[in-house]
């Protein structure tokens, strides 16, 4: 192999290396043949460094596994208080208002993708308001295409205020006409619009780096708002964390 091809070989080795691991940044500033007295002087200048501490990924699906939930069971235990293999005031709490909603479910609830923001976890999740379960393959696709395209600021902008303990909504419909009219500046919003008539809905949600453990969450708990003049159409929703299930 000559100097030219191994040359690059190198840089596309590089390359690849910065698409793979999130926490480096690779900068190719020059990479050109000049001809000198009919030899190739090949030129290659190129920097590694890290990227602040404010744009490293990581993603809890390395550091967690998603648990197996029994949908059947936890919507009993939040329609009747308990149930055989779910019980506690942390299902009552929920069930406060989960009852509200004449829609209601109980789902599966699957990390897409998490990330750090100056101290702060922010995720991103989807669930299915149909039978409770995505399927791995749609969860892959969606997982590499947030891993690509789902910037830090946006995660924190959709989820700093969102904690895991609480309600939030996801209204589709309005997400939707906002892509329709050429109004969405958001991947979150583009993917509402695409999975909703699927029947997934995603969610947002945010905790302080030293209580990152509260974003694991396995199963989560929704309903539909109906009815009223603010939030209509919206799913709202309220994670359960592994720590109960």
């Amino acid at each position: 192999m000559d100097i030219v091809a191994l040359l690059e070989v190198l840089a596309k080795g590089l390359l690849d290396a910065e698409n793979k691991y999130s926490g480096f940044s690779l900068v190719i500033y020059d990479f050109r043949n000049t001809m000198e007295s009919k030899e190739i002087c090949l030129v290659l200048y190129f920097k590694i460094r890290r990227k602040r501490m404010a744009e490293l990924q990581y993603n809890l699906i390395d550091d967690w596994e998603k648990k197996e939930v029994d949908l059947p069971a936890l919507e009993e235990a939040l329609e009747q208080g308990s149930s055989n293999r779910y019980s506690g005031k942390v299902f009552h709490d929920i069930a406060a208002k989960w009852k509200k909603y004449k829609k209601r479910g109980i789902s599966n609830l699957y990390l897409l993708k998490e990330a750090e923001d100056e101290g702060l976890a922010c995720a991103y999740y989807a669930y299915s308001i149909t039978n409770g379960v995505i399927e791995e393959a749609q969860l892959e696709n969606l997982r590499a295409l947030c891993a690509e395209k789902l910037s830090t600021g946006e995660m924190r902008a959709s989820a700093s205020f969102c904690k895991a303990s609480e309600w939030w909504d996801t209204n589709p419909t309005y997400l939707t006409k906002l892509v329709e009219k050429g109004e969405a500046d958001r991947l979150y919003e583009y993917l509402s619009a695409q999975l909703f008539p699927q029947g997934i809905v995603l969610t947002s949600l945010s905790a302080k780096m030293n209580a990152k453990e509260e974003l694991a969450c396995s199963a989560i708990a929704w309903g539909l708002k109906e009815g009223g003049f603010f939030k209509k159409g919206a799913y709202m929703s309220r994670a359960i964390d592994n720590r109960y299930l």
